[in-house]
């Protein structure tokens, strides 16, 4: 079966400071509306660019999402690379931003304030990310961890070496941490849909980050109770 083309549509806008970019799937609407795109995330929607990529979307779901939100991008791509494969295709094609907030569709706030409190908890703060730490770094490691990583170049990279990772490589990111992984060729993916690759390249997109220096901190106050991720509270 030949996989879909490469779907790009994209509303022209002048930019904000803030960009967020939304790893989906195709068939997950309900989802996204229930979890990612909720009053509280619609609240703030007038402060910050919003980019959706949908892995294996058509062209019926993602009018759906331009009717619903008019996303500055909107990108429908292959399902190649799973959640990295969209956060790559994200963060190349709205390049230019001070402050990233990469989430998956079943990501969601409750609070509000979600938006100014962690814009403004990031950028006074010491740290280049902030999201929800798993630690330790080898908890549940996939299998074939070194296999995957010394074929995508980085092999250096041993989890005991570093203090944790991204839970869904999820939060706010400021430039120089995304500028760090465009550095690197973006994130590390795999080039079909095999979901353990795409759990160490998980880990990987992480592991660049604080090998080159950067700082992880944990959003308050403490894992998935702030930023949280489905029903998983």
């Amino acid at each position: 079966m030949t996989a879909p083309a490469l779907e790009l549509m994209t509303i022209m806008t002048d930019k904000r400071d803030s960009v967020v970019c939304i790893a989906a799937h195709a068939k997950t609407w309900d989802m996204m509306k229930k979890y990612c795109f909720n009053a509280a995330f619609r609240h703030h929607r007038d402060q910050f660019d919003l980019c959706v990529v949908v892995n294996g979307g058509d062209a019926l779901e993602g009018q759906t999402i331009q009717d619903y939100l008019a996303p500055e991008y909107l990108v429908l791509r292959e399902n190649t690379g799973l959640d990295q494969g969209a956060f790559d295709a994200g963060i190349k094609r709205a390049q230019g931003y001070d402050t990233y907030i990469l989430m998956h569709y079943d990501h969601h706030f409750s609070d509000y304030n979600w938006f100014p409190y962690l814009h403004d908890l990031l950028h006074t703060s010491e740290y280049d990310v902030i999201g929800n730490i798993v630690t330790p770094p080898t908890k549940h490691l996939p299998d074939d961890y070194a296999i995957v990583a010394e074929g995508l170049g980085f092999g250096h990279l041993k989890p005991e070496n570093f203090p944790g990772f991204l839970q869904g490589c999820a939060g706010f990111y400021k430039k120089t941490a995304i500028q760090c992984l465009l550095d690197h060729g973006g994130l590390p993916r795999g080039l079909d849909n095999n979901r353990n690759v795409a759990c160490i390249c998980e880990r990987l997109q992480s592991f660049i980050m604080l090998h080159d220096g950067l700082r992880f901190g944990q959003i308050p106050p403490g894992y998935e109770k702030y930023l949280r991720h489905a029903e998983h509270i």
